[in-house]
């Protein structure tokens, strides 16, 4: 991957509020850190998230599945909590609704709250790690349960990510 389609994404968690910023693509290849990244601060009881959509030039279903299961997690454990998208361009906020996402979490369009943009932020770098066929498989398994409408979409992409993986 040349250095000027590399994806970035950075992660403030020091306030009360997580922000994600993406750069670049939200993709298969840099989901398994963003689930990593959700796992860990749920587990140490952050339950408040905005990822900031300004600069991602894309996203696919593994990505938006991590974002459901985050998103599940955080109504199951956190009634108080939340998990919001911001300065989702016309592309990547038809892909949210077109798998029912808007249901399950609070979407700002194109307007950011002060957080997203908060200059005493202390954002550092989110490392890629591998991909991993179980991540990607539980990603698509969001998607089925955030909405049934999508078990039809992904049927065959789960079928073969359960072969991939056992």
């Amino acid at each position: 991957m040349n250095e000027k389609n590399k994806s970035i994404f950075s992660v403030d968690a020091s306030g009360d509020i997580v922000v994600l910023k993406i750069n670049g693509r939200a993709s298969y290849l840099t989901s398994a850190p963003v689930n990593n990244l959700f796992s860990h601060l749920l587990d140490r009881g952050k339950n408040q998230f905005l990822v900031d959509f300004k600069n991602c030039l894309g996203m696919d279903s593994t990505f938006l599945g991590i974002l459901a299961g985050a998103a599940m997690r955080i109504r199951r454990e956190f009634p108080d909590g939340g998990l919001e998208l911001c300065r989702l361009n016309n592309r990547n906020l038809e892909l949210v609704r077109n798998l029912g996402l808007h249901r399950i979490l609070t979407i700002r369009g194109v307007d950011a709250p002060e957080d997203a943009d908060d200059e005493n932020a202390k954002f550092e770098t989110l490392l890629s790690g591998s991909v991993e066929s179980n991540s990607m498989l539980e990603a698509h398994r969001n998607l089925v349960d955030a909405d049934e409408s999508n078990q039809q979409k992904f049927e065959d992409v789960i079928k073969f990510l359960e072969k991939e993986t056992n």
